[in-house]
């Protein structure tokens, strides 16, 4: 049978429970964040890399001597 006192026990222990998983999922949520400035950024750059090799015109001259 469980007692008032254990039950008032096991509610501190499930707040404290909740309040590290808030935390754990704040930590997640900034991850996710990051991870999409960072996803962001790579597209940015692959796209300026594509531009700049689109824009590169390789010439080659041959002037008869060999």
């Amino acid at each position: 049978m469980y007692t008032i006192e254990g039950l008032r026990h096991g509610i501190q222990q499930a707040r404290g429970h909740i309040k590290m998983l808030e935390a754990a999922i704040s930590e997640q949520r900034q991850t996710i964040a990051d991870y999409k400035i960072m996803i962001s950024d790579i597209e940015k750059a692959e796209k300026k890399k594509a531009e700049a090799e689109a824009n590169v015109n390789v010439e080659v001259v041959y002037d008869g001597e060999d």
